[in-house]
């Protein structure tokens, strides 16, 4: 009886020369197009976001369990099922390698054409078929297509290589040991350092680039009795590569995670070398601080408790990779530990604790953050350091001046889930939604210049002001530009971006002095050792601001993500135009009342219902986010002022509709929707936290008709809220 052989047939036109058995070529196709449709994009994701890595704390047996799943076990599963089913049900064998084809050529499409521009839902799927099906009709009629396959799968190996050895992840897979510092300080003073996030100095300046003392009186105050540096800048827009590089005084060499094993001399190593200081740190992100009793509650998940975590951050991270822009809301949220702060009911930190290495949730708690920060500062003789750093003024913006917040913390707001930009660090074009976002910085800003004040009352509490060496400044800045980058390194985002405040106050300064000096993040470190007299060990590449022997650099220098270097005037920050920009938006009020204007029919602002005509005609229906009908304010609730939705009914619009919020009978704010992918169907608004009342509060939307005769108002329609939202 003959022997059938039930393997894929041998591609044609193969006769006369050696040629790989059939089933080896479909096997390296398969292998060749899971890596590039799977693999390469979540490693490239992965290996591009260390402050997750970092976060989530991952063994080294995660990561590489990941790369062998997406890299061989999940191609060499359908592999598997491709051979079962050549040799039980031989006719489908070839359907069902073609659908295979297919589905991995899709999933490559899906994420290039984003790339190649922003179309509309349905071109984008369109699109991506059509590039699908030709590339899989490619790959079944024509041979030399079907020959790519073997050098395709051997290219593919590189991706697994590149994440394990050349990506954030290597410094977790290849932990590495730091040699023993030896460090004496001869001017032992306390310490306290507080490092913002995402704080653009600019935005403390007037157009005239002196502190706003009306909007940051605290910031003001503390100008008053220290050195404002307000030319400071930061070397990187990464938090991840500029809290190491502030903390050890060196530039960042590398896409690697920098810990304590990369940067191996940094603040917290030297004075804990010196064995002079008592240190508290508050340090949820750089994990440069080593210190034995870290104040985690629960210890490191095993294994196999990080992969199904991992997995489930992975997938809907995926999904967004591949649907359009304009689909993303009917999506799954993107888990907020992707962009930093871990869940917060997964840690529970002791309040009581005043000294060691305290790690909250990076982004959850950060009210009480603050509040534990200040208990821990007292009035011990010991030279200590009080180390700081806090999520603030960053997304998510929650917080009003008044210390009060209108969404949690784990909201999850970061521009990743926006519909407005595909890019997860930009805004869209429309100048109005930037306008918008600027003004809830601001706001929350306002609320870090509160805690200042605060943190200036404790240390003269304690008496610990006039003998400390104060230190406050940020990571990095962020830019509100429209069509531009948030983090990004551009020519016109760069002022924003790389602006960083920094105030110090030496021991026993009692008056303030402005410097215009061309300080960057780097020149920290050298100086709270300069104060100290303390000699560093190893090299670094900044220098005191204090020091009288060294100039300072001419220029400006700072990588971007891709750790390109970039080059920029000193005086980058003094001739920005932002202050200017900033005041020709918002005005001087406090508290930003031009937002809550659109430009059309604003004179219903502060009207009462009563006074206003009203129409039933051209109903738009609404979908609301995190809203209900009557909202209690209560004295531990969130405050109702913030909404959010999309305009369901009309679909299409082509024009932006105005809607007003009435809050207990009286109009106090108008917004308008802003443009995405061509149209104008999403919007939010703030509505003053003074326009609220204790209990129940009456909260309606309209739109807003103007007519010949004046302005009428149309009730809006409620769509049921989706869970994407």
């Amino acid at each position: 009886m003959p022997t059938v052989d039930r393997s894929t047939p041998a591609p044609p036109g193969c006769a006369g020369r050696r040629a790989l058995p059939g089933w080896l070529t479909s096997a390296l196709q398969i292998f060749a197009l899971s890596n590039f449709a799977l693999a390469q994009p979540v490693f490239d994701r992965l290996g591009r976001n260390p402050m997750y890595l970092t976060s989530e704390e991952f063994q080294p047996a995660t990561l590489l369990i990941l790369a062998a799943i997406v890299s061989v076990l999940i191609p060499g599963l359908i592999v598997l099922c491709q051979r079962v089913i050549a040799w039980t049900l031989p006719r489908l064998a070839q359907s069902f390698h073609t659908l295979c084809l297919f589905v991995g050529f899709l999933l490559i499409a899906l994420p290039l054409v984003k790339s190649a521009g922003c179309f509309p839902g349905l071109l984008h799927v369109l699109i991506s078929l059509a590039l699908a099906v030709t590339a899989t009709w490619l790959s079944t009629e024509r041979d030399w297509f079907r020959r790519i396959a073997l050098p395709a799968a051997a290219a593919s190996l590189i991706f697994p290589g590149l994440f394990v050895f050349r990506s954030a992840a290597t410094v977790i897979v290849f932990p590495r040991q730091a040699e023993p510092l030896t460090v004496v300080v001869e001017r032992p003073v306390p310490i306290v350092m507080i490092v913002l996030d995402e704080c653009s100095g600019l935005s403390l300046m007037t157009p005239d680039h002196t502190i706003d003392a009306t909007r940051f009186p605290h910031f003001a105050r503390l100008a008053a009795g220290s050195h404002w540096f307000r030319n400071s800048t930061s070397v990187h827009p990464d938090t991840l590569q500029a809290v190491p590089a502030l903390l050890a005084g060196r530039f960042p060499d590398s896409p690697e995670v920098p810990a304590s094993q990369t940067r191996p001399q940094n603040l917290f190593s030297l004075l804990e070398a010196s064995n002079q200081f008592r240190i508290t740190a508050f340090e949820p992100v750089s994990k440069l601080a080593t210190a034995p009793f870290a104040t985690r509650a629960a210890a490191r998940r095993p294994v196999h408790e990080q992969l199904p975590r991992l997995g489930q951050t992975l997938w809907p991270l995926y999904l967004h990779d591949l649907s359009p822009t304009d689909y993303a809301w009917h999506l799954p949220r993107v888990p907020t530990c992707w962009f930093g702060p871990l869940n917060p009911t997964a840690e529970v930190v002791d309040r009581q604790v005043r000294q060691g290495v305290v790690r909250y949730s990076w982004g959850s708690q950060r009210d009480v953050q603050l509040d534990h920060f200040l208990d821990c500062l007292d009035e011990s003789t010991q030279p200590s350091l009080h180390f700081l750093h806090v999520l603030l003024p960053h997304v998510p913006w929650t917080y009003l001046p008044s210390g009060r917040a209108y969404l949690s913390d784990d909201y999850g707001e970061f521009l990743a889930s926006e519909p407005s930009h595909g890019n997860a660090d930009g805004f869209g074009g429309d100048e109005w939604l930037v306008v918008q976002r600027q003004q809830r910085y601001l706001l929350q800003l306002q609320f870090v210049d509160r805690f200042i004040g605060r943190l200036l009352d404790r240390l003269q509490t304690t008496g610990l002001y006039d003998d400390c060496l104060l230190v406050v400044t940020a990571d990095h800045g962020v830019a509100f530009q429209a069509a531009g980058p948030r983090r990004d390194l551009s020519p016109q985002t760069a002022p924003e971006i790389l602006s960083t405040p920094l105030f110090i106050k030496r021991p026993g300064q009692t008056t303030g002095v402005i410097s215009d000096r061309n300080v960057q993040s780097i020149d920290i470190l050298p100086t709270i050792a300069d104060v100290l007299g303390m000699r560093l060990p190893l090299p670094v590449d900044g220098v005191s601001v204090f020091a009288t022997d060294h100039q300072a650099p001419p220029t400006k220098r700072s990588l971007d993500r891709q750790f390109q270097e970039f080059t920029f005037a000193r005086d980058l920050v003094h001739s920005s135009v932002v202050p200017q920009q900033t005041a020709q938006r918002f005005g001087n009020s406090p508290d930003f009342q031009p937002v809550l204007k659109v430009g059309t029919c604003d004179d219903l602002l502060g009207q009462s219902l009563d006074a206003i005509p009203q129409t039933t005609d051209g109903a738009v229906t609404i979908e609301l986010a995190h809203f209900q009908h009557q909202l209690e304010y209560a004295a531990d609730s969130l405050v109702p002022c913030f909404f959010r939705g999309v305009v369901q009914k009309p679909i299409a619009l082509e024009r932006p509709v105005i809607l007003a919020i009435a809050v207990n009978g009286t109009i106090r704010a108008l917004t308008r929707t802003y443009h995405v992918q061509g149209l104008y169907n999403y919007w939010e608004a703030l509505v003053p936290e003074s326009s609220l009342r204790p209990g129940d509060n009456d909260i309606q939307f309209f739109s807003v008709k103007p007519t010949t005769q004046g302005c009428q108002l149309c009730r809006c329609q409620f769509a049921p809220p989706s869970e994407a939202h």
